[in-house]
């Protein structure tokens, strides 16, 4: 189920909000019993919204709830130090162990396939598997509550259903952003709803949905149409605009799920951290990386990188941790050798970069503020060219793809064929969006919510709701990038 379909919009959203501000109005003993109810009404719907993946699936996350759940405790609890650290161990090459199981079984089965067809036998007979919805994000939050216990910056969580909630809580289930267990212990049992939070809460989510059902699902068309041609027939014009597409439907897609996200989180008293901050207003890809995907960046940071020794241990030190980083960011996308290649091809840009800047004023603030145009143009070209390798099949496609770019071959008498009205003035607001115009004018847009007391905001977002409905009843074309993940 996902936050920009009509079931969600049109029941299961109402009907979990229903009844858990309405069982909140029960008569209850004490504060922590109202809370506690509440907190059984939001695991249900929880586990409900998770079950329409399947029941499979379903008792494969209540598997890892319970593994970690008793790994915490088993690693609090352990009675030396090496026995916590065994406890530990083993969680995590369990945890690691389901998936890397799921996401890498089928790339496995090809490699046997082709070495068995290369001597002249058979592929193998394994049946491919599926994987399941969300299983990076999940994990990778149930590992940090773990390792947070054991490192002694987070306290146990001795009731299962909370911790269960932790992990299983809908908002953030399926595609982040990746909620550490120390960021949110406290209002599993603590926080306190309100109707300016509330508000709020509505505000970011159709902010979100418009950018995902106006926009990316819009500029989707365009780059699915354009990727499914034969590549070597596509003139440069129309891979720019393939390119263009894509860059702006994983951003919208990916931000405006995460918008969602913590719209709806706050719905129910919950904080969640931002996820994207405007990255492609980036000036270098070490600025990108601190804007785009900010919880996966921050949980490789606190969990790998800084542990490996960050770069406090000489500059050859922080190169290699770097690239150990960037190299498991493309191993936790996919079983695809351009996701590999994906992560290995930012690493290096991000490890020139801390190489060139090390010992110089780069960063300093006047310096940055006179190459921050070139900086951006330099960074849009990276990640443009980035978001290829990600986006292609294979390889060969992918170079195949950049070559057409700068090439002179292929046929651009199509490419007013992918261009409509509508899908002009997606392209037209996924610029707009991309940050220049907030940064530059955002002065101006707080001034019209003063005057107009955000009246004119709230007509704005019923006629962003209103549009989004209209789309999602009259096409089944909704897709998520991040679901498979």
């Amino acid at each position: 189920m996902l936050f920009s379909s009509l079931i969600f919009l049109q029941a299961f959203l109402p009907l979990t909000l229903a009844a858990y501000y309405g069982i909140g109005l029960l008569p209850a003993s004490s504060p922590e019993k109202k809370r506690r109810r509440k907190n059984t009404i939001l695991l249900i719907a929880s586990l409900v919204f998770y079950g329409f993946s399947g029941l499979k699936y379903l008792l494969l996350m209540l598997a890892v709830i319970l593994l970690n759940y008793f790994g915490g405790l088993l690693v609090s609890r352990g009675k030396t130090s090496a026995a916590r650290k065994a406890f530990l161990a083993g969680t995590v090459i369990l945890n690691l162990g389901l998936l890397f199981f799921f996401k890498y079984f089928n790339l496995f089965r090809d490699v046997v396939g082709q070495i068995s067809a290369l001597f002249g036998g058979e592929p193998g007979a394994f049946t491919r598997i599926i994987l399941p919805v969300g299983i990076s994000f999940y994990i990778f939050q149930a590992l940090s509550y773990t390792i947070d216990v054991y490192r002694g910056d987070a306290e146990l969580q001795k009731n299962p259903l909370d911790f269960a909630l932790y992990v299983s809580c809908f908002p953030q289930l399926i595609a982040g952003p990746i909620v550490q267990y120390s960021d949110v212990s406290a209002q599993l049992t603590e926080r306190r709803e309100n109707a300016e939070q509330f508000s709020e809460g509505i505000r970011r989510f159709l902010y979100g949905l418009a950018k995902k059902v106006l926009i990316a699902n819009t500029v989707a068309e365009i780059a699915d149409g354009i990727w499914a041609l034969e590549i070597g027939k596509i003139g440069a014009g129309l891979a720019w605009l393939g390119a263009l597409a894509y860059f702006f439907q994983i951003y919208y897609d990916f931000s405006g799920y995460s918008d969602m996200a913590i719209g709806l989180g706050k719905m129910f008293g919950l904080d969640f951290k931002e996820n994207f901050r405007y990255p492609y207003l980036a000036d270098s890809v070490t600025d990108f990386w601190r804007r785009w995907h900010i919880s996966l960046g921050s949980w490789f940071r606190n969990y790998v990188y800084i542990p490996l020794g960050g770069n406090r241990k000489g500059e050859g030190r922080a190169v290699f941790n770097m690239a150990v980083v960037f190299f498991l960011t493309g191993v936790w996308h996919g079983a695809n050798w351009t996701f590999f290649f994906w992560g290995a091809y930012h690493g290096i840009f991000r490890i020139a970069e801390y190489c060139l800047t090390k010992n110089s004023k780069r960063n300093s603030r006047s310096r940055r503020k006179r190459f921050r145009l070139p900086g951006q143009v330099y960074t849009f070209l990276v990640v443009l060219v980035g978001w290829i390798f990600f986006r292609a099949d294979t390889l060969p496609d992918a170079f195949a793809f950049v070559g057409q770019l700068f090439g002179t071959r292929g046929v651009d008498e199509t490419i007013l064929s992918f261009l409509s009205f509508r899908r002009l003035l997606a392209l037209l607001c996924a610029f707009l969006g991309l940050g220049f115009f907030q940064e530059h004018f955002h002065f101006l847009l707080d001034k019209i919510q003063k005057i107009t007391r955000g009246i004119l905001e709230r007509i704005w977002l019923l006629f962003l709701l209103f549009l989004c409905i209209l789309l999602l009843t009259n096409s089944n074309y909704n897709p998520f990038i991040y679901f498979q993940f």
